[in-house]
């Protein structure tokens, strides 16, 4: 192999969507790619044939685990050191230790920062007075890495801003849909039917409680509707729900393969995503490109940068508080009780989606910065 690029990875499973349906797959048609990374995945159990070289390690699990995944990565890596022009890494504790023990000026190093790692993330996972006293120099050594490749990528603009100087090289690569999964004839939904809403995991960290209780507002109101969820399994979320009794408005799926997902949505009416302030402010989640790809409109927080600029600038969908269970509930009635509004939001997504927020689109850049490199 000559000129390779190659994918290293400590926390992605071979099946991811990013890294390997969307960079992996995109890359592979323009250069050999060779893919280290854990044995692990979510949904698919054999690799595809697609024209990747795949050196997967046994995954550690625990903290312990990934820090000594990040050897073994870097131990394989280095068997295809003299093939490899661009190393690329989506994790900050890979390319941390890569820029540290890893020497080398001829080959590429990019690094796709994929989220605000100083803040929620780490609040979430650590939490209390360790986190707070974790968050700046959390922030510091990932500014450190970035100094030291020769690219970073950002999955929106808000994220990019807290690491990246205007001293360092960078590109905002969002995390669209390929524009293949629009390629459907129309929507299957029949507006006789129950409005469905798509919510997405059932989890408290993606505004699930906040929609249990929306769910009540409309109950009381004797609202036609349902809530597409995928479950994750919440003793909270079970109790509520039967408490409450909101079987009868939530249609609750076990986890799904990514297609099999976007089949599943594409007979919904809306989608929602309910993140709170503290996860929401700066996130740009994919699936706001999947709701528009498929047509449908969308109903996002306020407070989140970059869904507001979307939202407001292709007027496909409704903003508020999602935070606020009864602005929760006016949305999803606004919509359900308007079909023609739903309808004109839903197709102005889609063809903002067709025209720009898709894969094809936002790679291009990358692409194009591979290729000058060669």
């Amino acid at each position: 192999m000559k000129n390779c690029f190659c994918i290293l990875t400590v926390a992605h499973p071979f099946d991811d969507v990013r890294v390997y349906r969307k960079m992996a797959l995109s890359i592979v048609k323009e250069l050999d790619v060779i893919w280290i990374g854990p044995d692990f995945h979510f949904f698919e159990s054999k690799l595809n044939e697609d024209g990747i070289h795949w050196d997967l390690y046994k995954n550690r699990k625990g903290l312990t685990g990934r820090v000594l995944n990040n050897f073994t990565a870097i131990r394989q890596f280095r068997k295809y050191r003299k093939s490899i022009s661009f190393v690329y890494i989506p994790d900050p504790d890979m390319a941390f230790f890569f820029t540290l023990f890893v020497r080398t000026r001829r080959i590429r190093k990019i690094f796709d920062i994929h989220e605000v790692y100083h803040k929620y993330l780490l609040q979430h996972h650590v939490g209390g007075i360790i986190s707070k006293f974790l968050n700046n120099i959390l922030q510091k050594v990932i500014n450190r890495t970035v100094s030291n490749v020769d690219l970073t990528i950002a999955v929106s603009g808000t994220v990019s801003d807290y690491y990246v100087s205007g001293a360092n090289r960078n590109l905002v690569i969002r995390n669209c849909l390929p524009l293949s999964f629009a390629d459907i004839k129309e929507n299957s939904v029949s507006d006789k039917k129950s409005f469905t809403v798509v919510h997405g995991k059932n989890h408290p960290t993606r505004g699930t409680m906040y929609i249990l209780e929306a769910i009540r507002i409309l109950k009381e109101k004797r609202i036609n509707f349902k809530v597409l969820m995928i479950n994750t399994k919440s003793e909270v979320f079970d109790e509520y729900v039967k408490k409450y009794e909101l079987e009868s408005y939530i249609d609750l799926h076990d986890g799904l393969p990514f297609t099999e997902m976007l089949n599943q949505m594409h007979r919904c009416h809306a989608g929602l995503i309910a993140y709170g302030r503290d996860l929401g402010v700066d996130s740009l989640p994919n699936r706001i490109f999947e709701y528009m790809a498929l047509g449908l409109p969308v109903i996002v927080p306020w407070y989140s940068t970059e869904m507001f600029k979307i939202v407001e600038k292709e007027k496909c969908g409704l903003v508020t508080d999602t935070e606020d269970p009864a602005k929760i509930a006016e949305c999803i009635e606004e919509l359900a009780g308007n079909f023609q509004l739903s309808k004109e939001m839903g197709e102005r997504g889609r063809k903002a989606f067709l025209k720009q927020h898709n894969w094809e689109a936002e790679i291009m850049p990358f692409i194009e910065y591979l290729k000058n490199q060669k």
